[in-house]
């Protein structure tokens, strides 16, 4: 039994200190997961309980899973430690906003997942949030996967930081109107709607599948790749980087670039009307290699067109190092 506890707590320091000495940021904020406890009131592992839990679980008091476990909570007040290599798959009832949960294994909540707690999701780590719409309340700092399996509703006192190397994914459509700092791969199944910089703050790569709604000014400062449609909604859209779109078309609408490291590439149809303008960007149209197919009266087209452009791919190379994978000249 001593070996056991020596054991355990050799596990808890190491996995502790591996989570504080990673070092990285987003957005200037540190990831910085709590990790193990230092003790738990209440651990799973072989199999079994050291001490049963009860339904409910106190301010202060811990939970750590370090064997698959499907054990179902009620008002949950403590905090919640799954270990790397290791599945939870219970639910729980409600969570508080003092909670802390720490994934560095595997999170596949049985009901609706716990939204107010403040959540890190280490290297190893994966968290599925098994829902018709997931709208969290707390800080969720993503070093690992995150998983939405359908809608994604980001508001209220919500904040996300998504990490190098992390991947956020929205299975369904997402909304996002409070800051999600995206230093790795945001990935959107369906549509993204999103409230100018005070929503997504793009610093890597987001890829959309479905359509992108503005609906005040935007500026995207790393790649975003849309296949849908781009919908200003009234809004100005800054770009500092790679844009590369299926299609684009601008009526009445405004694409600002820098002038130096502002990108857009475009697969099929360019389009500009009433008094629309595109200006500070290098452009390639992978059709012909020319400008915008169609430029209407009173419109700019100021642009430097790129005779060629390599783009990977396989999606991994595609979203790799922030797009940094795609050569142009």
């Amino acid at each position: 039994m001593l070996m056991k506890t020596f054991t355990y707590l050799i596990l808890f320091t190491f996995l502790l200190f591996s989570g504080v000495i990673k070092g990285q940021t987003c957005n200037t904020v540190l990831f910085s997961s709590p990790g193990a406890p230092a003790t738990c009131t209440y651990t799973f592992s072989g199999g079994s309980w050291d001490t049963t839990p009860p339904s409910g679980i106190d301010a202060g008091e811990s939970v750590c899973i370090l064997d698959n476990n499907a054990t179902d909570f009620g008002i949950f007040k403590g905090d919640l430690y799954i270990a790397a290599g290791v599945t939870y798959s219970g639910t729980i009832g409600s969570i508080n906003s003092s909670s802390t949960i720490v994934v560095a294994g595997t999170a596949s909540f049985g009901g609706e997942p716990p939204t107010a707690a403040t959540i890190y999701i280490e290297e190893t780590g994966i968290y599925n949030a098994i829902d018709t719409s997931y709208s969290p309340t707390g800080i969720i700092y993503n070093a690992g996967t995150f998983n939405a399996s359908n809608d994604l509703a980001l508001g209220g006192s919500a904040l996300v930081y998504n990490y190098e190397n992390a991947t956020f994914r929205a299975l369904g459509d997402a909304s996002i109107s409070k800051p999600f700092s995206n230093c790795g791969l945001f990935e959107v199944q369906g549509d993204l709607n999103t409230t100018g910089d005070g929503g997504l703050i793009n610093l890597c790569s987001v890829w959309i599948h479905g359509d992108l709604t503005l609906n005040s000014d935007y500026t995207s400062n790393s790649l975003m790749i849309l296949e849908g449609t781009l919908d200003f909604n009234g809004a100005d859209f800054y770009n500092n980087d790679v844009l590369y779109f299926n299609n684009i078309f601008l009526n009445n609408n405004h694409l600002y670039g820098n002038g130096a490291t502002s990108v857009l590439i475009v697969q099929n149809d360019a389009t500009m009307l009433a008094g629309s303008s595109i200006t500070g960007h290098y452009y390639h149209d992978m059709d012909d290699g020319g400008g915008f197919d169609l430029v209407g009266p009173n419109c700019i087209e100021d642009i430097i067109i790129l005779p060629a452009v390599e783009i990977p791919t396989a999606a991994n190379d595609l979203t790799a190092n922030c797009g940094g994978d795609i050569n142009y000249q």
